[in-house]
């Protein structure tokens, strides 16, 4: 009998051990509240520093571009269209005799339109209605391959009846090997100034985060000298200047 007493009060000291060990046990690690982070989960601020770098290559012209055409005023349009006409083919005559390729050779406009004379000029005509006129105007864009001829071609189409020019330009065939070299000036001017940053902030450069092209006006050859037309029809090359940017993050450490 004192045995089954004895053993009865050591299964309830057992028990009464076990819900001490698990209330101890729920101190030590209580539940995460839903939505609190844990310690582990805290974020990190990592530390970057961000560049804009620059390259600049400067170039030889290889070819220029220039829009030349004839244009004429008539009191019918087949006259005026006729006298342009003329003008136009003799223009394209005068640039196949200078070995322009026909395939640089095109039409970019070709128009006409209802010009009326000035009040001034029909009342010095002494004429009781304005009388109608047609202006007919024609446009070619030419390239020229050989910057050496540039001068003559410029006053042979003069001859031959063109009486107006514009949107001169001077570019290279194929700037591709150039945009590579203007890329990495860029990457190493912006990790340079990167490394400059990081000294003098008492860190020390790290890899590279994120790279990006800055669009914007660079990133095609534009004149770094001025176009001369003087007398004779002078042309000046000039050259011409390739620059692009790149935005650089790089880490600190």
């Amino acid at each position: 009998m004192k045995t089954t007493v004895s053993l009865k009060y050591l299964l309830i000291g057992s028990l009464l051990a076990l819900a001490a060990v698990g209330c101890a046990a729920g101190q030590v690690a209580p539940p995460t509240e839903p939505g609190h982070p844990t310690s582990e989960e805290v974020p990190t601020v990592s530390r970057n520093v961000v560049v804009v770098g620059v390259g600049k290559i400067t170039l030889a012209p290889e070819l220029a571009k220039v829009s030349v055409g004839a244009q004429a005023s008539a009191d019918t349009v087949s006259e005026a269209k006729a006298d342009v006409d003329q003008r136009t083919a003799s223009i394209i005559e005068t640039l196949t005799e200078l070995g322009i390729a026909e395939d640089d050779v095109q039409t970019s406009n070709y128009s006409f339109h209802f010009e009326p004379k000035p009040v001034a000029q029909a009342v010095a005509e002494e004429k009781q209605e304005q009388q109608p006129g047609y202006l007919v105007s024609s446009t070619l864009d030419v390239t020229i391959r050989n910057i050496e001829i540039v001068d003559e071609v410029l006053d042979r189409v003069v001859e031959a009846g063109a009486n107006h020019m514009y949107g001169f330009k001077f570019y290279v065939d194929d700037d591709t090997e150039w945009r590579s070299k203007a890329w990495a000036e860029a990457v190493a001017d912006a990790r340079a100034q990167a490394q400059e940053l990081a000294q003098l902030s008492g860190a020390q450069l790290g890899e590279v985060v994120q790279v990006s092209q800055i669009i914007g006006d660079g990133g095609m050859p534009v004149p770094v000298a001025g176009v001369g037309m003087g007398g004779g029809s002078s042309v000046a090359s000039g050259e011409l200047e390739l620059s692009v940017q790149v935005q650089m993050t790089f880490a600190l450490q």
